[in-house]
């Protein structure tokens, strides 16, 4: 690697990536999360990553995920970019419209029953 130049995993290697992390610096470089402390499920060291990467940080609001679903209700998930909510709590956001559909990339290596589909037909 030459100095000063970052080496980025294949799969972060890409335009839309790219383009993505462009919008998202346009807009403040910062990634508001909700729920995502950096001492739990090794949130800190994946922002950070993420800060190495694409100049992007990360700015959280340590709270349970009912009152993660009470703000983000009362906000319209306006100001969130990201939160970690107990999957029953997930799923009323998606029902309420408060989600975007969202698929990773190994979605058809997935079980059926994994896959949370919504009752729209949403995923």
């Amino acid at each position: 690697m030459v100095q000063g130049v970052i080496q980025f995993p294949p799969e972060l290697d890409n335009a839309y990536i790219h383009d993505l992390a462009a919008k998202a610096r346009a807009e403040g470089g910062v990634i508001n999360s909700c729920g995502m402390p950096n001492d739990w499920a090794n949130y800190g060291e994946i922002f950070a990553e993420f800060q190495r990467f694409f100049g992007i940080r990360q700015q959280d609001i340590d709270m349970g995920s009912a009152v993660v679903l009470a703000r983000m209700r009362d906000e319209k998930a306006g100001k969130n970019d990201i939160a970690d909510l107990k999957p029953a709590f997930a799923m009323r956001l998606a029902e309420e419209g408060l989600t975007l559909p969202y698929r990773v990339t190994s979605w058809a290596a997935l079980l059926q029953g994994q896959k949370g589909v919504g009752k729209d037909g949403s995923t």
